[in-house]
């Protein structure tokens, strides 16, 4: 899997006009432009599709309200500081591109080919978002947190990637999805970069599934001995009661592991 962050002045004119505004003042400015030119305002409202879906070629069939928003200082200030946050991401992925691409390969069992483009907004949008079936990988990214730890919003981009590569698969539980991708990205990812444990962190609402899956997703990482099973839940400080190992989880990929913990839930809770 490859990030290629970049910015698009079009889309970021979408998300300031169509976004609550944080400040006031450019409020105003969105608020006029929309008494003024309510029509070519209305026109525009579904760009932001389009734009994702070539990004690089997009050309509006009206252009007046993007002008309009582009000669503001206002405009000038946010690209500026999204530039800022773009090269920061860029960066901080670039630093920890080789050991990503390899832990990544060995958690998932296979290379992720597809490439995706990362469209870096200006933080204070609090944005994560990509429209599904969209064949050209987009996903529009700009969150408040960037500017306090971008290696952090790094692997929340990596989780957010993997979702999108995910969502074809036919599950009838979407927290064991999301929880599954959690503890490949926030918590072992992470571990093996950090070279500590890191499984104390993600998303609190699933944090109980996560539990009741773990001795099962160190069983697919290869550890299938108890008591190496037991070191890592002591390393881990996740306790377990180990009553059945399920070998063959060390030869299947991610995709099949997560349709088995899909499968079986209401085993493995037992």
């Amino acid at each position: 899997m490859e990030l290629v962050f970049k910015t698009n002045d079009y889309l970021l004119a979408w998300y300031l006009l169509f976004k609550p505004s944080t400040d006031t003042e450019f409020q105003k400015i969105k608020l006029k432009l929309w008494k003024n030119y309510t029509e070519e305002y209305k026109k525009i409202e579904k760009d932001n599709v389009k734009i994702m879906q070539d990004t690089d070629n997009f050309i509006p069939n009206n252009d007046l309200i993007y002008d309009k928003i582009f000669e503001t200082d206002y405009f000038k200030k946010y690209k500026q500081k999204t530039d800022k946050n773009m090269f920061s991401l860029r960066e901080a992925y670039d630093i920890n591109k080789k050991v990503i691409d390899k832990e990544l390969k060995e958690i998932l069992k296979h290379k992720i080919r597809n490439s995706y483009e990362i469209i870096v907004m200006y933080p204070e949008l609090n944005i994560s978002e990509y429209v599904k079936n969209n064949p050209k990988k987009v996903i529009v990214w700009g969150r408040k947190e960037d500017e306090d730890d971008s290696l952090q919003s790094v692997l929340k981009i990596l989780y957010t990637a993997l979702k999108y590569e995910l969502s074809d698969l036919k599950i009838s539980r979407e927290n064991i999805l999301s929880s599954i991708i959690d503890m490949i990205i926030t918590n072992e990812l992470q571990s093996r970069l950090l070279n500590k444990t890191c499984y104390e962190e993600g998303f609190k609402k699933l944090l109980e599934i996560k539990h009741t899956l773990y001795p099962y997703f160190l069983m697919y990482l290869g550890i299938i001995e108890k008591e190496e099973l037991i070191k890592r839940s002591k390393y881990d400080n996740i306790k377990f009661d180990i009553k059945v190992i399920e070998n063959g989880l060390a030869k299947v990929d991610i995709k099949e592991f997560i349709t088995f913990c899909d499968e079986n839930y209401q085993y493995l809770i037992h």
